[in-house]
């Protein structure tokens, strides 16, 4: 049997195998075919001339780097002149005596001249090219001069011809000198002499071109140019890969992971056991993972996702610590699941085919502008950062020829941890680590330079659309500008450079962005990627400011507060509110054809209208953030509150009234997008340097510092006149700004660092007051807005169906009188019937907030359809306990406890009753503290133990915790004692067992339940009779109704027990007693 059972497992593993190698065999099953095949659909086709193709393969076949083809070419090209002049010998085509000049003499003259010729061409070439290039051109000077000029071919055709033509002399020389094929074989050399002539003279032309700077970089730019583009399409095909795999798996219910797992429960599956070197995952095949899952489904019949985790993605590094490529439980751990695994993953090298990183170029670039700065040349500076450039250009260029490019949303959601493109990456790095070096040379020319050079990149990124380039380059200039004031010990050159920051800025948003804002035919979605620029534009400028405010660089914090403000100011007085006004009127006067396009116009301008709304909160919620950083400033006691009035003061302008404070205090606190401005971080950099690793940082508090600023500009705008209190546009969150406000004027007064600033306002009291009014008033009048709202919004029926369905729920799962019933098979439903005779129904009226119904509510009313359905469950627990009351009657006293329980369960069990206990919450400890009584944890299993408040077992006999009376035992027998009989409600209605109903209660029902006097129930304020019915009106009625009854009820079958209160002692306080009294005794 077991020999048997052994041929079996080894007839399934060869079949495994074979299915493994041949799914592996199929290039369709693999990542990368699939990847391959989108990337040529998206690849933007550019129409290449033939003759610059050949050429670019050409000068691919030229590099050092690969000299076999230039040998393999060269070697071709001696032999083949041979042939053609063997061939020309052979049919008799030139008769001997035309090349008898051919001769020993001839020949040995002609290859002493040649042999001179290439010997001091070369050198007269690698001295000029030598000469002709720095230090830091030398290392790919040589690369690119080789490929450019064929220099390695050239050379060994060259040397092949001097070792052809010697051979052939050396034949010459011989008695073979007659002979047909040595003459064809002098002929090809000789055709080959004149070829090498031309070789050697083009090699000079194109080594003369190359000393020409000019020339050079043009050859260099359009080199390094095809290198960007082979990082490009090496990094979209990995990604590709990773994506096509990713969403692959998933679908399949696999869990994926780029790390490790670290979870104990699962077994790590290697790739092999005996690695020997780092390897990186190359490709994956999907049908074998696709093997392995349902392999893995069939061992496992459920859900996958927790139990399996594959970390093979392609891209992936496999290093000799972590072998790791998936993870699996252990019932998993079979080789029906591990064998597909392993043999689905396709591995390289990393050492020799991982995409480099960055480029040989760019560092070589790097050094010679360090060499530059040193020496003070600004303008072999320019030169290089002009390579940068064209860097950036490449990689734009690249991207597009994909199809693709990096909107704001792309740009915000692009990893740079785990996925980088390593170009762009090269370029930012090294032109941050450079900026440094260059303002600490206080070389005017250098510094403005590479101030200009984000500049640069920013036209480019827009040129492109891109703008991931966009943002990593404009968040230079905060770092340019702290820098600066470090570093520049001329403080005429600091200015200007910490001028020229905020100043480029706004120009490119002011000019830039302005000039294609006026495009005819602007269309809304390149207005929102336009403004995106702008946005970010204003991200920067707020955190440029916080560093202007930090040092107290009053003078360049005016001129960036004043660019923020008059951000985009045409484009915003272009699209108002009067343009608006004036299409609106060309249409109601134009004929069907004007208003056709009139119409299209008005949609385009709502749309721009909408976008500048959006630009205009977020410039005012730039600089609320600036104003809110100067008032903790304040409050920490950092600056003075002379300093205080400086910083403020250019912030004033931009909030004309008290209403446009308000709103842009509303929306600064709910705005989603708030984490741009980093206001986060700009209080962590306080913290201690240990906050991070101890945990001593604490919250983050900008929020409430809003109030700060908000309270102080409020106070100032507000006029000394109580007799003129401003008004305060409604909104929806007034009720939080009255209460901080209110909390923060209290704050203010009570705290001595805000006493020089409050003296600035005047009479602070009287505004404080006259503020607080008028916030009051904002509120009364958006109070009465949401009520009229919410009083004349009809509720959702779907809410309605939603609220009731989770009631029924918890009412049917709450009860337990009605569970005893249904368990005991004495739960009796009459679905059509109405009951014989009448009966007074359980019901629950209550006024309810309407919110609970409505599709959008601002206030959140969770759970509420649970709360009514126990609450319903308890009524009517109440209500079936009452029937125990026919039961016979007893007392018991404090003796009798264990006894009075026993005898009537006993009793019961005598009469053919199988009786269960209840008891009220008081009596839990005697049922614990007697020998009788088996707790639930006790017991292994009973019929009646998923029963709802079971408790244990006495004497055998199921106990319950019940709503009864604190001090009683109910002991009977559920099965006998009657049946619970529920019956429709109503007759003309179909709900059935509940009858729930949700109405709305209307102005003139309202009436009836207003109270006099009239006053709100939150302030104790008098309401006027309309405001105390809106009140009303914010409510519902919810009427629940239910019939049931018991019927046939045997009062012989149980018994209550009343246990006497005074006399009913439990066991622990007896001893307590008697232990008082032995004390008092002794």
């Amino acid at each position: 049997m077991n020999i048997f059972r052994k041929t079996l497992d080894w007839m399934k593993n060869l079949l495994l195998t074979l299915q493994v190698w041949i799914v592996r065999l199929q290039q369709k099953n693999w990542v990368s075919y699939h990847a391959t095949k989108l990337i040529r659909k998206s690849q933007v086709r550019s129409q290449i001339k033939i003759i610059e193709s050949i050429a670019n393969k050409w000068s691919e076949w030229m590099h050092p780097t690969r000299w076999r083809s230039s040998l393999f070419i060269a070697i071709c090209f001696v032999i083949f002149p041979q042939i053609i002049s063997l061939l020309i010998f052979a049919v008799d085509l030139i008769p001997s005596q035309a090349i008898s000049f051919l001769d020993k003499e001839f020949f040995s003259t002609l290859w002493q001249v040649f042999a001179s010729i290439i010997g001091i061409s070369f050198v007269i070439i690698v001295f000029l090219t030598e000469y002709s290039q720095s230090k830091g051109y030398t290392r790919r000077a040589f690369p690119i001069y080789a490929a450019e000029t064929s220099m390695i071919f050239t050379i060994m055709t060259g040397l092949l011809t001097l070792m052809s033509m010697g051979i052939t002399l050396a034949l010459l020389g011989s008695h073979l000198r007659e002979s047909n094929w040595v003459s064809g074989i002098s002929l090809g050399n000789f055709a080959l002499f004149f070829i090498n002539l031309i070789l050697t003279l083009i090699l000079y032309v194109k080594t003369y071109q190359l000393l020409s700077p000019e020339y050079f970089r043009t050859i260099l730019v359009k080199y390094h140019r095809r290198k960007i583009l082979e990082s490009v399409s090496k990094e979209f095909y990995k990604r590709l890969k990773q994506n096509l795999a990713i969403q692959f798996i998933q679908k399949l219910g696999i869990e994926t992971s780029i790390l490790r797992s670290e979870n104990k429960k699962r077994i790590s599956i290697k790739i092999q056991n005996d690695l020997s070197e780092s390897l990186l995952v190359d490709d994956i095949n999907l049908e074998l993972i696709k093997l392995a899952s349902k392999n893995a489904q069939k061992l496992k019949k459920e859900i996958l996702k927790e139990q399996f985790v594959f970390s093979g993605l392609p891209g992936q590094n496999i290093s000799l610590e972590y072998p790791e490529i998936a993870s699996v439980v252990p019932e998993l751990n079979q080789r029906k699941v591990l064998y597909p695994l392993q043999g689905a993953i396709r591995t390289k090298r990393r050492g020799l085919s991982a995409p480099k990183t960055t480029s040989d170029d760019l560092l070589i670039n790097r050094d010679l502008i360090s060499e530059a700065i040193n020496a003070g040349q600004s303008e072999n500076v320019k030169t290089s950062l002009d390579l940068y450039i064209e860097t950036i250009d490449a990689f734009l260029a690249s991207l597009r020829n994909f199809g693709h490019r990096f909107t704001p949303e792309l740009a915000e959601r692009e990893d740079g941890w785990l996925n980088r493109w390593d170009i762009l990456e090269a370029v930012y790095s090294e032109f941050r680590s450079l900026i440094e070096e260059a303002i600490k040379s206080n070389n005017a020319e250098i510094i403005h330079e590479f101030v200009s050079f984000p500049i640069r990149v920013m036209n480019k990124a827009l040129e492109y659309r891109d703008h991931l380039t966009f943002q990593k380059f404009v968040n230079m200039y905060p770092r340019i500008y702290i820098l600066s004031k470090q570093f520049i010990t001329n403080n005429q050159l600091a200015n200007q450079i910490a001028n020229r920051c905020g100043f480029l800025m706004a120009e490119f948003v002011n000019f830039q962005l302005e000039y294609r804002f006026k495009e005819k035919n602007l269309f809304e979605d390149d207005a929102k990627e336009f403004l995106a620029y702008a946005e970010h534009v204003l991200t920067v400028f707020s955190q440029l400011a916080k560093y202007q405010i930090d040092i107290l660089d009053f003078t360049q914090y005016k001129l960036s507060i004043g660019a923020i403000q008059r951000m985009l100011q045409d484009f915003i007085e272009r699209h108002n509110d009067y343009h608006m006004y004036i299409l609106e009127v060309e249409y109601q006067n134009g004929n069907e054809i004007q208003k056709q396009e009139i119409e299209s116009q008005i949609h385009r301008e709502k749309a721009l209208n909408s976008l500048i709304e959006k630009t205009q909160n977020t410039k005012k919620c730039a600089l609320f953030g600036l104003g809110t950083w100067v008032c903790h400033l304040l409050d920490a006691e950092k600056i003075s509150a002379n300093d205080f009035l400086k910083l403020i003061q250019p912030l004033i302008g931009t909030f004309e009234n008290l209403n446009q404070l308000t709103e842009s205090y509303s929306f600064s606190l709910m705005m989603e997008e708030r984490h741009r401005f980093n206001w986060s971080s700009w209080e962590m950099d306080e913290w201690p340097e240990d906050a991070y690793a101890s945990g001593k940082g604490g919250a983050i508090h900008f929020s409430s510092w809003f109030s700060f600023f908000y309270t102080y500009l409020a106070l100032m705008l507000t006029p000394e006149n109580p007799d003129s209190i401003p008004q305060i546009k409604p909104l929806h969150h007034i009720k939080g700004t009255l209460d901080s406000t209110t909390n923060t004027i209290k704050y203010f007064s009570d705290n001595k660092k805000w006493e020089t600033a409050l003296e600035q306002l005047g009479n602070f009291k009287l505004r404080a007051q006259i503020l607080v009014d008028a916030l009051n008033a904002g509120y009364a009048q958006q109070l009465e807005i949401n009520e009229s709202e919410l009083a004349q919004t009809p509720i959702n029926n779907d809410k309605v169906k939603e609220f009731f369905e989770e009631l029924e729920e918890t009412w049917r799962n709450s009860g337990l009188m009605r569970d005893i019933y249904t368990v005991y098979g004495r739960y009796l439903s009459f679905e059509r019937e109405m009951p014989p005779q009448k009966i007074t129904p359980i019901r629950i009226y209550q006024h309810i907030p309407k919110g609970i119904f409505l599709e959008q509510s601002e206030i959140g009313y969770p759970n509420w359809g649970e709360s009514f359905g126990r609450s319903l469950a308890q009524t009517e627990d109440r209500y079936l306990i009452t029937f125990f009351d026919q039961l016979l009657q007893l007392s018991a006293t404090k003796d009798t406890f264990d006894e009075i329980i026993s005898q009537n369960i006993s009793l019961l069990k005598s009469k053919s009753f199988i009786p269960i206990v209840l008891y009220g919450h008081e009596l839990h400890r005697y049922f614990f503290e007697s020998k009788n009584y088996q707790p639930r944890w006790k017991i292994n299993k009973v019929d009646q133990q998923s029963m709802r408040k079971f408790d244990g077992l006495y004497n055998e006999t199921v106990v319950l915790r019940a709503p009864i009376k604190p001090k009683s035992v109910v002991i009977y027998d559920p099965s006998k004692f009657g049946n619970l009989k529920q019956y429709k409600v109503d007759k003309d209605k179909p709900d059935f067992p509940l009858l729930l109903s949700v109405k709305e209660i209307s102005a003139e029902q309202a009436q009836k339940y207003i109270k006099t006097p009239f006053t709100d129930p939150e302030t104790g304020l008098a309401l006027s009779e309309e405001a105390m019915s809106r009140k009303v009106q914010q409510n519902v009625e919810l009427t629940i109704l239910q019939l049931i009854d018991i019927g046939d009820i045997n009062s012989n079958a149980g018994v209550v027990i009343n246990f006497d209160k005074e006399t009913l002692v439990s066991k622990t306080t007896r001893k307590k007693t008697s232990n008082k009294k032995t004390k008092s005794a002794s």
